[in-house]
């Protein structure tokens, strides 16, 4: 009974979090591993297109640069 009432809080407790990103942007795409393609996510507050490619600066200062096929969410 004890791992019944613990096992529900647990779940309550992990259900009701309401985690709320803090990035304004999600970029959901695709990066080049050794010859094979892995899906990737980016987070970013801005970003530019050019062309068909979405590009953005790190913290650092680094460009990246992200290739079609991708998808663009604005997280609220």
């Amino acid at each position: 009974m004890k791992k019944l009432a613990f096992l529900f809080l647990f779940s309550c407790l992990i259900l009701g979090c309401n985690v709320k990103s803090p990035y304004k942007y999600e970029i959901h795409g695709y990066v080049l591993v050794k010859g094979d393609t892995m899906p990737a996510i980016w987070y970013t507050d801005n970003y530019l297109m050019y062309d068909d490619s979405i590009v953005y600066y790190n913290s650092d200062s680094s460009m990246v640069s992200i290739k079609p096929p991708y998808v663009l969410y604005e997280n609220k």
